[in-house]
C-alpha cells in the first residue's frame, strides 16, 4: 500500500479512532486532523522528509497528497477530459476556431 492510499484511509477515520491508533504507536495525538495523519504517515514512511524550511508538516503533506490525487497522470492524457476543457474554452471564446464533429471538438 502506498502512502497516498494510507493517507486516504486515515483521512476517512474518525479523529477519536485516529488518536487511539497514534496513542498505541506512542506518537503525538494532539492537533489538527492533518497533523495527526502526518504523524502516522511519517512514522510508517521514514524516507518522506519535508524540506527543513517547512514549519507545518501536516499542511505540507496534505498539499502533497492533493497534488497526487487531484490530477493523476492518466487524467491528463484522458481524451474525454481534454474534450471537456475544449468545450469550456469554446463556450468562453468561440472565435478560437474549434468546431464540434461527432462528439469531439477539433481545431
Amino acid at each position: 500500500m502506498s502512502w497516498v492510499e494510507t493517507y486516504q484511509q486515515t483521512d476517512t477515520m474518525d479523529i477519536s479512532d485516529l488518536k487511539e491508533v497514534l496513542k498505541t504507536l506512542g506518537l503525538p495525538f494532539a492537533g489538527k486532523k492533518r497533523d495527526l495523519i502526518s504523524h502516522f504517515i511519517f512514522y510508517h514512511w521514514k524516507d518522506m522528509i519535508p524540506p527543513p524550511t517547512i514549519k507545518d508538516r501536516g499542511l505540507w503533506l496534505q498539499k502533497l497528497y492533493f497534488s497526487k490525487v487531484s490530477f493523476p497522470h492518466d487524467a491528463i492524457n484522458n481524451k474525454n477530459l481534454f474534450n471537456r476543457v475544449i468545450i469550456l474554452s469554446h463556450r468562453i471564446a468561440p472565435d478560437q476556431g474549434y468546431h464540434y464533429d461527432e462528439g469531439e471538438f477539433t481545431k
